[in-house]
């Protein structure tokens, strides 16, 4: 595949086609007109992408699985503005944010560390 070109005339159009291509890219134009084209590329890939704007929503039975605590407990937080509010779904469902719980629970484990290195 690595022949070499010995025509004098095809080395003469390919330095020319270098050259113009080189003059393409200088061209201010031809960098509006290509960064316009990018721009529109992108926004056809953006509208094909899903958009996933749910947040992670869970069962009571979760929140006391990833927490630990009883019903009871949950119950008795919320109540006392000590927990996370769950969100009413329905007349009986309720449901809490991921992200409520994961700072509730990321604040807990600060405060527990914060004593034990108090005791220490």
């Amino acid at each position: 595949m690595n022949e070499k070109i010995t025509d004098v005339s095809i080395v003469g159009k390919l330095i020319d086609v270098s050259i113009n291509v080189d003059e393409l890219f200088n061209n201010e134009y031809f960098q509006h007109k290509l960064k316009e084209f990018v721009v529109d590329q992108q926004n056809k890939l953006d509208k094909q992408k899903p958009i996933n704007n749910y947040k992670t929503l869970y069962k009571l039975e979760e929140v006391m699985n990833l927490t630990g605590l009883s019903r009871s407990s949950i119950y008795l937080q919320v109540k006392n503005k000590e927990f996370p509010q769950p969100i009413k779904m329905g007349k009986r469902a309720i449901r809490w944010e991921h992200d409520n719980i994961e700072d509730w629970m990321s604040t807990r484990i600060k405060a527990g560390y914060g004593e034990n290195s108090e005791r220490a």
